[in-house]
């Protein structure tokens, strides 16, 4: 295929290790198919080889930023949009219709989804409306609301947010009370969740429907590395032993890693809620089990950190939504793809200036 026979696309937010970064990588295993455009806001000319052409952008805060990504849009013939953070996500999402309007196809979930999914309090109600299993979750708005905390050890976490930042672990009444009007002041509004212990597994679920129908195509597991160092965020002796069993406590971190396995019980509940929620296209479930119930605390409306992973392994999101949408072509039913490990390393680099 020839250059000018490429489906251009537009990545965002490409940095190491980010998830434009994965989408970046996902799309180039079929570069015969597309031009790749990656952006983000650091000025420094990028040679990434899975990247055709590199443009800076303005800060996803700047005014600017939609005129911007539409005139380079124009510029570049692009045809589609795929965001790599969560604020550019947002703010595409809302302002979809633009670049609709003008031939560019914005590779997201609905703006309402995207909102109440990176909302974790409006999330939560949603779940317990839906009678979708969680962890016990409590929004915390003031230092008046820790009054009807009486379950420990839990996560602190901010209502608005991604990855691990601002996630911590709590066991005590004198501890949440201590820490709360920090966190508060930090990140705004926050939510307390039950602390589920990980001896079955954290376990990141990848759920793809077809953005046409909204009929659930396929879903993948991973089952996180959590305990080695940079799999874990949080790890903290257990003070509850007799709530939970594990001598630590432990979070798992923002780098995803794992071993893709199959579980038909993770797949079965992870999809019937996610069919229950109406969502249609690429979602990202964080969940762990107790006593077999999949207790899901977090939705992520987006591509995931582990989608080259994924595409390893032949499940290809950002491909396949990409022709479904592009080119109409069905996202078969169960598609086949592979299990194995995937494991990340740190790369240094020294550039010379």
């Amino acid at each position: 295929m020839s250059f000018e026979d490429k489906i251009t696309v537009l990545v965002s937010g490409v940095s190491q290790n980010s998830v434009g970064h994965q989408i970046a990588k996902s799309l180039f295993m079929y570069r015969n198919l597309y031009r790749i455009i990656g952006t983000n806001v650091d000025s420094t000319e990028r040679n990434d080889y899975y990247i055709d052409i590199y443009k800076k952008l303005p800060h996803s805060s700047n005014p600017k930023y939609i005129a911007s990504l539409l005139a380079l849009c124009k510029e570049y013939d692009v045809q589609a949009i795929l965001p790599g953070s969560e604020d550019e996500l947002m703010l595409i999402s809302r302002n979809s219709h633009i670049f609709e309007l003008n031939g560019v196809k914005p590779i997201t979930l609905d703006y309402i989804v995207v909102d109440l999914c990176l909302n974790k309090n409006l999330l939560i109600k949603a779940l317990s409306t839906l009678d979708i299993p969680q962890p016990i979750s409590i929004p915390i708005n003031s230092k008046n609301d820790l009054g009807s905390i009486e379950f420990f050890p839990l996560v602190l976490k901010p209502a608005r947010g991604s990855g691990s930042k601002g996630v911590i672990i709590i066991q005590s009444k004198k501890e949440l009370d201590s820490l709360v009007p920090t966190w508060l002041e930090n990140y705004g509004k926050l939510i307390c969740q039950e602390y589920i212990d990980s001896t079955s597994g954290e376990y990141t679920v990848g759920v793809i429907t077809d953005p046409v129908d909204g009929l659930v195509r396929n879903s993948i597991i991973m089952k996180r590395f959590i305990m080695n160092g940079i799999g874990h965020g949080s790890k903290v002796l257990n003070k509850f032993t007799q709530n939970v069993k594990e001598p630590y406590l432990v979070l798992s971190s923002g780098i995803s890693q794992g071993i893709f396995i199959k579980d038909k019980n993770i797949s079965d509940q992870i999809e019937d809620s996610i069919s229950k929620l109406g969502i249609k296209g690429v979602v990202n479930v964080q969940c762990r089990i107790q006593d077999g119930v999949v207790k899901i605390f977090e939705i992520n409306p987006r591509f995931s950190g582990t989608t080259y992973g994924r595409a390893l392994c032949g499940y290809n999101e950002p491909h396949l939504l990409l022709q479904r949408i592009i080119n109409e072509t069905p996202i078969q039913p169960r598609f086949s793809y592979q299990l194995g490990t995937y494991e990340r390393r740190i790369q240094d680099i020294f550039t010379v200036i």
